[in-house]
């Protein structure tokens, strides 16, 4: 499957280790009427993980080329 990064080409993203936004195959969802393939999507990928989550629509992103903000909080032991 192929795998795009977006940037929006700040130091940050290189600096800290992220993109905007990921597209893989087809998969980027941009609005609020797409909440169930976006569901499925989540549920798919954390299963019984189930972490906190939230949805919301926004007017839109900071640039119009991004879908879907996605934020995590990852804790590594060790």
């Amino acid at each position: 499957m192929e795998r795009q990064r977006i940037s929006s080409g700040t130091e940050w993203e290189s600096r800290v280790g992220y993109s905007r936004a990921v597209r893989a195959g087809s998969q980027v969802v941009v609005d609020i009427d797409a909440w169930e393939a976006v569901s499925d999507a989540h549920a798919e990928f954390f299963g019984d993980v189930r972490p906190a989550t939230s949805m919301v629509e926004v007017n839109r992103l900071i640039s119009p080329e991004l879908l879907v903000e996605v934020e995590a909080v990852a804790v590594v032991d060790g």
